[in-house]
């Protein structure tokens, strides 16, 4: 099975060196061999608000500023993709968090 790069995997090693997702050619998402699940999902959390951070922190005039907001974006997805959530229906924005959906 061959693998390549997804475009999480270009940006964490873009944004802190850390590569956590590859795709196979035949059969859509796999795992990075490297890192369970649950490693791969706490990267991402943690690289979200690292990058949230940056993005929310930054001058809107920055590049590096919209490089971290693009990073965070794509990254929101491949969460989402994973089955994460950010909040719940009818929760104040203050107490929104990620989560497994669902629960």
């Amino acid at each position: 099975m061959k693998y390549g790069w997804t475009a999480v995997g270009v940006c964490l090693w873009a944004f802190g060196g850390v590569i956590t997702g590859a795709v196979a050619e035949d059969t859509g998402r796999v795992p990075h061999p490297f890192l369970s699940p649950s490693q791969d999902v706490a990267l991402l959390l943690k690289r979200v608000a690292e990058l949230n951070t940056r993005c929310r922190g930054g001058s809107g005039d920055d590049p590096d500023t919209l490089a971290a907001c693009d990073a965070r974006d794509v990254l929101v997805e491949e969460l989402r993709a994973r089955g994460w959530c950010y909040g719940r229906p009818d929760e104040p924005g203050y107490l929104h968090n990620w989560h497994p959906c669902g629960q």
